[in-house]
Protein backbone atom coordinates (compact mmCIF):
# COMPACT_ATOMS: atom_id res chain seq x y z
CA UNK A 1 0.00 0.00 0.00
CA UNK A 2 2.80 2.57 0.65
CA UNK A 3 4.40 1.63 -2.73
CA UNK A 4 0.78 2.51 -4.01
CA UNK A 5 0.37 5.83 -2.62
CA UNK A 6 3.91 7.08 -3.65
CA UNK A 7 3.29 6.04 -6.90
CA UNK A 8 -0.15 7.89 -7.06
CA UNK A 9 -2.06 4.39 -7.62
CA UNK A 10 -4.17 5.65 -4.90
CA UNK A 11 -6.67 8.21 -4.93
CA UNK A 12 -7.47 9.22 -1.60
CA UNK A 13 -11.09 11.29 -1.52
CA UNK A 14 -12.98 12.50 1.78
CA UNK A 15 -16.44 13.72 2.81
CA UNK A 16 -15.81 16.65 5.86
CA UNK A 17 -18.26 18.45 7.37
CA UNK A 18 -16.51 22.34 8.08
CA UNK A 19 -17.65 25.55 9.86
CA UNK A 20 -18.39 28.32 7.44
CA UNK A 21 -18.08 28.19 3.69
CA UNK A 22 -14.91 27.71 1.60
CA UNK A 23 -13.67 31.42 -0.78
CA UNK A 24 -13.40 29.73 -3.59
CA UNK A 25 -16.32 27.00 -2.89
CA UNK A 26 -13.76 25.15 -5.17
CA UNK A 27 -10.09 24.86 -5.78
CA UNK A 28 -6.51 23.91 -4.20
CA UNK A 29 -4.75 24.42 -1.48
CA UNK A 30 -1.41 24.37 -1.92
CA UNK A 31 0.95 24.48 0.71
CA UNK A 32 4.17 24.02 2.70
CA UNK A 33 3.03 21.46 5.91
CA UNK A 34 5.65 20.74 8.69
CA UNK A 35 5.43 20.38 12.50
CA UNK A 36 4.25 22.97 14.94
CA UNK A 37 7.41 24.23 16.96
CA UNK A 38 5.24 25.04 19.55
CA UNK A 39 3.11 21.67 19.85
CA UNK A 40 4.50 18.44 18.70
CA UNK A 41 1.72 16.53 18.23
CA UNK A 42 -0.03 19.05 15.73
CA UNK A 43 1.38 20.44 12.16
CA UNK A 44 0.66 23.84 10.55
CA UNK A 45 1.38 25.67 7.30
CA UNK A 46 5.02 27.13 6.85
CA UNK A 47 6.08 29.56 4.58
CA UNK A 48 9.72 27.62 5.28
CA UNK A 49 10.19 24.53 5.66
CA UNK A 50 8.28 21.97 5.64
CA UNK A 51 6.90 19.53 2.69
CA UNK A 52 4.95 20.56 0.54
CA UNK A 53 0.88 19.21 0.90
CA UNK A 54 -1.82 19.52 -2.08
CA UNK A 55 -5.64 19.65 -1.25
CA UNK A 56 -8.17 19.68 -3.97
CA UNK A 57 -11.63 20.30 -2.73
CA UNK A 58 -15.15 21.47 -3.67
CA UNK A 59 -18.60 22.77 -1.48
CA UNK A 60 -20.54 19.80 -2.02
CA UNK A 61 -23.77 21.88 -0.02
CA UNK A 62 -23.96 24.79 2.81
CA UNK A 63 -26.54 24.65 5.42
CA UNK A 64 -27.48 26.16 8.87
CA UNK A 65 -27.35 29.62 7.44
CA UNK A 66 -23.84 29.37 6.12
CA UNK A 67 -22.59 27.96 9.58
CA UNK A 68 -21.73 24.87 7.83
CA UNK A 69 -20.40 23.31 4.77
CA UNK A 70 -19.89 19.86 3.64
CA UNK A 71 -16.88 19.39 1.32
CA UNK A 72 -15.17 16.89 -0.77
CA UNK A 73 -11.67 16.65 -0.62
CA UNK A 74 -9.15 14.99 -2.38
CA UNK A 75 -5.56 14.94 -1.20
CA UNK A 76 -2.49 14.90 -3.75
CA UNK A 77 -0.02 14.46 -1.18
CA UNK A 78 -0.57 12.78 1.95
CA UNK A 79 1.07 14.74 4.98
CA UNK A 80 0.01 14.21 8.47
CA UNK A 81 -3.54 15.89 9.63
CA UNK A 82 -3.44 17.80 6.10
CA UNK A 83 -6.52 18.14 5.50
CA UNK A 84 -7.24 19.18 9.19
CA UNK A 85 -4.57 21.69 8.82
CA UNK A 86 -5.64 22.93 5.29
CA UNK A 87 -9.05 23.43 6.73
CA UNK A 88 -7.26 25.79 9.60
CA UNK A 89 -5.40 27.07 7.25
CA UNK A 90 -8.76 28.67 5.20
CA UNK A 91 -10.28 29.15 8.68
CA UNK A 92 -13.11 26.67 7.61
CA UNK A 93 -12.43 24.21 10.44
CA UNK A 94 -13.53 20.14 10.69
CA UNK A 95 -16.25 20.16 12.89
CA UNK A 96 -15.06 18.31 16.33
CA UNK A 97 -11.57 18.83 15.30
CA UNK A 98 -10.83 20.03 19.01
CA UNK A 99 -7.05 19.89 17.96
CA UNK A 100 -7.18 22.13 15.18
CA UNK A 101 -9.91 24.48 16.41
CA UNK A 102 -8.50 27.46 18.35
CA UNK A 103 -11.03 29.75 19.07
CA UNK A 104 -14.16 27.67 18.34
CA UNK A 105 -13.39 24.89 21.36
CA UNK A 106 -15.88 26.23 23.09
CA UNK A 107 -18.78 25.88 20.50
CA UNK A 108 -17.12 22.30 19.05
CA UNK A 109 -17.24 20.74 22.93
CA UNK A 110 -21.35 20.66 22.04
CA UNK A 111 -21.42 18.71 19.06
Amino acid sequence: MVTQIANKQVKRTYVALIFGVLNPRSGKIETNIGRNAHDKTKMMVMKEGGKIAITHYTTLSICADNALSLVHVKLETGRTHQIRVHMSYKKSHIVGDKQYIAGLQSFNEGI
